[in-house]
């Protein structure tokens, strides 16, 4: 019985410090992100090819906003990243 309860002890107590640490220095939905981070997959897109249809929201009223409904003066660039 004794050497159950320290092998309790001994993954408990790290399990529990783990968990405080990301509780308090990280954040659970953080640490989601983080897991889920490296996710993404090749894309189907060859250089020439047209753009697809991309529908944004505006940020002031949120309404749909179709960015090859009009003909374009200039080229768009979507950058989707962080500059920070």
């Amino acid at each position: 019985m004794r050497a159950r309860h320290w092998v309790l002890v001994g993954v408990g107590i790290p399990v529990l410090a783990a968990a405080v640490f990301v509780q308090t220095q990280i954040g659970w939905s953080n640490l989601l992100g983080m897991l889920r981070y490296d996710t993404r997959r090749e894309g189907d897109l060859k250089l020439g090819d047209r753009a697809p249809a991309v529908v944004l929201h505006d940020p002031e009223d949120g309404a749909p906003v179709h960015l090859f409904d009009t003909p374009l003066e200039r080229p768009v660039v979507l950058v989707f990243g962080s500059f920070t």
